[in-house]
């Protein structure tokens, strides 16, 4: 299933990822019997789906559900504007423009009597928020009623990092 995982993200936290999931199923020897029943990009963020999975691996569904709303789902990189027209995606200024230009001149091909209206990237990108290392969840279980989850994503978050200075080195 991990061949549904759109591509920017394979590229940005991919094998950081994997083997994330490989160190928890082995901790709680769940190795051979896991499995993800779904994976897919759902309002913007990866959602992993298991079965029956330990606590950890829900913790995991949960940290790169939050990391994926940073990254562009076309090519990794990081910290980029959710993109909402009509489609709720996470796109880099350069995927966004990329786009445009395809969607324009598919347009501008069938529909020559009208003008081809587009919101600009700048407009998304003051409705973007940088990545942060800690991330507060607001939760409930019955046995303690509503409370405040704390998560430390700061290890990932700088491995992630050190790779988008790979992919992402000036030419």
């Amino acid at each position: 299933m991990y061949d549904d995982v759109p591509i920017g993200w394979k590229r940005a936290f991919g094998k950081i990822m994997l083997e994330d999931y490989r160190k928890v199923l082995i901790r709680n020897n769940y190795l051979d019997e896991f499995q993800w029943i779904e994976v897919k990009e759902k309002y913007g963020t990866l959602r992993l789906y298991s079965y029956s999975a330990p606590e950890e691996v829900l913790d995991l569904e949960l940290k790169y559900d939050y990391i994926s709303r940073h990254i562009c789902i076309c090519c990794g990189r990081i910290n980029v504007a959710t993109v909402t027209d009509g489609w709720v995606e996470l796109l880099c200024e350069d995927c966004y423009n990329k786009r445009i230009l395809n969607e324009r001149e598919r347009y501008e091909k069938h529909s020559k009597d009208q003008e081809y209206i587009y919101t600009p990237y700048e407009k998304f990108a003051k409705k973007m928020r940088e990545i942060e290392a800690i991330v507060t969840y607001k939760c409930y279980s019955p046995e303690n009623g509503d409370y405040e989850k704390k998560c430390d994503y700061s290890d990932t978050i700088s491995k992630i990092m050190e790779r988008q200075k790979k992919l992402f080195k000036k030419r």
